[in-house]
């Protein structure tokens, strides 16, 4: 922990060494609080599409059938591009097939030694095709459904699935919850709409358990405004009722001492956000990823307005492409903007670092940290005053956020976590570039993995993503009405603002 904080120029540390801090900024550590390092494998491959045909594209190629070391390669390559970009802490929802990947992506955490909070993601849809939104319309052209039809309901859950992601969860925890030594079990279902009541009851008695945090996707797209709507909403014949209620009344939300962070949140009301500040609840910012599939700009000004959390995260590195924290505090910076022409709603840099990328981050772990503050965690970096991208002086913190580095490479010098150094001199002292580097070298290298790639395009990838890709087209009104048998008339309209287009959807 932080002991004391003194007007000085060097660091003392618990062993008597001195840190000299001469043209050094001293800053707290950053929370990478939503991530997936299972995608490392896929970065840049798949173009941009909607989250939902995305998705498909994403789960039709996993690397893990290829690749060895795939978990343990994408969790080391995760974890050190975040520590360069200044962050301590990290909370990897990771998608598992066994609890022994768990372990893996843990191997790798404590050989960066940066805090790992891992949320094995899971879900009890038996063919995970609720991710892809329910139509309206009546075609038999190639839908999800028996002969082609569109399907008429969401899937069931299927409870043996719901007990076999409830064991793994507690065989998790029980073999890798270490607090003590920075890793910590998170309980992360993939979304509201993949996770049932009696998986969100079991979740939340774990959580109860063992004073757990929870994580899990909510309301990233308009695809999945419009399955609240459907799912829980009833086409509006429940109108109290939505995603979060269907969270909350499961127990999900505010079940211990331990927060709840909600990655994305793009298309919640103004009354969800109200709920959602009345329990121990965090949002978290995604801007990269949400620009690059579309789904919309997160509306942070109003949730902090009423007093809601806002944390931020770089998102998988497939749909964001990489894990570098200083793109997200840059865009997290200047997307507000859009949002209000009173430039005093603005956030300023300062605001980004240090409130949400800090101490919110820190809030989403339950951490008392992100702050140079005695008695804190020692989770902070030092940055290099004498790097091209802090040069001139101007307002180093700012220049930090919204400046340019392609002259200077990280201008990160040093970062210590629970006190403990882990990046000197720009480079990782638990697994260093040049071996991270060999490694995927030497992974990603066979014929196997390279034919394995293919042009990421719904309409050619086989007849599954073709049918959720008509399916989506039908559902998001995207196609012409008269391609279809029968039409209703009813609108859907989402909360407004997210996006720069007319959002109501007919259906």
């Amino acid at each position: 922990k932080i002991v004391s904080v003194n007007p000085t120029k060097s660091i003392i540390q618990e062993e008597g060494r001195i840190k000299d801090c001469t043209n050094l900024m001293l800053l707290p550590g950053w929370v990478n609080s939503h991530t997936h390092s299972s995608e490392h494998g896929h970065r840049g491959l798949i173009r941009p599409l909607p989250l939902e045909m995305w998705a498909v594209q994403l789960f039709q190629s996993d690397p893990r059938d290829r690749i060895k070391k795939a978990i343990e390669l994408a969790a080391l390559q995760c974890g050190i591009e975040s520590m360069l970009s200044g962050c301590t802490a990290i909370l990897d929802h990771l998608y598992v097939r066994t609890v022994d990947e768990v372990g893996i992506a843990v191997e790798s955490y404590k050989k960066l030694g940066i805090r790992a909070y891992i949320a094995p993601m899971l879900g009890d849809d038996p063919d995970g095709t609720n991710y892809i939104p329910l139509s309206s319309k009546k075609c038999n052209c190639g839908g999800l459904g028996p002969q082609g039809k569109f399907r008429e309901r969401t899937s069931s859950p299927d409870p043996q699935l719901t007990q076999k992601v409830l064991s793994l969860w507690r065989q998790a925890i029980e073999l890798y919850h270490d607090p003590l030594h920075g890793i910590e079990i998170v309980l992360g279902p993939v979304t509201a709409y993949s996770a049932s009541a009696h998986l969100l009851k079991g979740a939340a008695a774990l959580r109860k358990e063992f004073n757990l945090c929870g994580h899990c996707h909510l309301l990233e797209t308009r695809g999945q405004a419009l399955m609240a709507f459907k799912m829980f909403n009833n086409n509006n014949k429940d109108p109290a009722r939505g995603a979060v209620t269907h969270l909350k009344d499961n127990g999900f939300l505010d079940c211990c001492s331990r927060p709840t962070s909600l990655a994305h949140c793009v298309w919640v009301s103004d009354k969800e956000m109200q709920l959602l500040a009345e329990t121990n609840t965090v949002v978290v910012h995604n801007p990269l990823s949400n620009l690059r599939l579309g789904s919309g700009i997160a509306p942070i000004s109003k949730m902090l307005q009423f007093g809601l959390p806002v944390a931020l995260g770089c998102d998988g590195s497939c749909s964001s492409d990489g894990q570098d924290m200083l793109e997200v505090l840059k865009l997290a910076t200047f997307l507000p903007t859009l949002h209000s022409p009173d430039y005093r709603d603005w956030p300023s840099p300062r605001q980004i670092a240090l409130q949400l990328a800090a101490r919110n981050g820190y809030k989403a772990l339950g951490i008392n940290a992100g702050a140079i503050l005695p008695g804190m965690e020692a989770d902070f970096a030092l940055w290099d005053l004498t790097s091209l991208a802090l040069l001139p002086h101007t307002d180093p913190l700012s220049l930090l956020i919204q400046g340019s580095r392609c002259i200077s490479g990280t201008p990160l010098d040093s970062l210590y976590v629970r006190g403990i150094q882990v990046v000197d001199k720009g480079q990782p002292l638990g697994f260093t570039l040049a071996e991270l580097r060999s490694s995927l070298l030497h992974a990603y290298a066979s014929e196997q993995y390279r034919d394995s790639l293919r042009v990421t395009d719904p309409s050619n990838t086989g007849p599954f993503a073709a049918a959720c890709e008509n399916e989506y087209r039908a559902a998001m009104n995207l196609d012409k009405e008269e391609d279809y048998e029968e039409e209703t008339k009813v609108i859907f309209y989402p909360p407004s603002g997210r996006v720069l287009y007319d959002a109501k959807i007919t259906l």
